[in-house]
């Protein structure tokens, strides 16, 4: 599968964003939960933004959306965050359209 270029991939990501009412961080965070399946919120500071109060706010904001959710929330990790975080079925279901938008023919 060859890689999409950069303009198509923002295409997309603007109007997804613009329909489900979130930033492009928070879609950028979403997308690397749902590639991992469960994360870490010391992964996300690493790969997506290295801005810690920007990725607790996406965090923040996608979990009150209902869009990702937190796990084992009793197991403290690394900074005593959260052991990890998951994608939920309605943020599945964005982030699938995502796809099917991005690479129709697959």
């Amino acid at each position: 599968m060859s890689y999409p270029k950069l303009g198509h991939y923002r295409k997309n990501v603007n109007v997804i964003r613009k329909k489900y009412n979130i930033t492009p961080l928070d879609f950028d965070v979403m997308l690397y939960i749902a590639e991992k399946d469960m994360t870490t919120k010391y992964e996300m500071l690493k790969n997506v933004s290295n801005s810690k109060g920007s990725v607790q706010v996406a965090i923040t904001y996608l979990h009150k959306k209902g869009l990702i959710k937190a796990t084992r929330e009793y197991r403290r990790g690394i900074h005593g965050f959260p052991s990890g975080w998951i994608v939920t079925g309605k943020g599945r279901s964005i982030i699938t359209e995502f796809y099917m938008a991005m690479f129709p023919n697959f």
